[in-house]
C-alpha cells in the first residue's frame, strides 16, 4: 500500500507541473492579446484624430474649389471619392456613396 502512495503522489506530481506549464502558456498568451489590443486601441485613437483633420482638410478644399470654380480642385476631391453638392454650403464636401 506504501507503494501505491507514491506511485499516486508521483502522477499527481507529474499532473501538477504539466497544469503549471499549461498555465504558464495562457498566460503568456493573454499578456500577448492585451498588448494587440492596447495597440489597435491607440491606433484607433490616432485614425479619429486625423478623420477630424482630413474632413477639415477636405471642407477647405471644397469650400475653396466652389468659391474659385476651380476644376482642378474638384477633380482632387472627386478622385478621392468626394464631391461637391451644388446646393450644399461652400464647406461642405460630401462622400460618394
Amino acid at each position: 500500500m506504501h507503494k501505491h502512495f507514491h506511485v499516486a503522489a508521483l502522477i499527481f506530481s507529474l499532473l501538477s507541473l504539466l497544469l503549471v506549464g499549461v498555465n504558464a502558456a495562457y498566460l503568456s498568451s493573454n499578456r500577448a492579446k492585451v498588448q494587440q489590443i492596447s495597440n489597435n486601441s491607440q491606433q484607433l485613437q490616432a485614425v479619429q484624430v486625423f478623420t477630424r483633420v482630413y474632413q477639415s482638410l477636405a471642407n477647405d478644399l471644397g469650400k475653396a474649389a466652389k468659391e474659385k470654380k476651380d476644376s482642378e480642385i474638384r477633380g482632387l476631391l472627386m478622385s478621392n471619392g468626394l464631391q461637391l453638392r451644388e446646393d450644399a454650403a461652400p464647406s461642405e464636401p460630401t462622400k460618394k456613396r
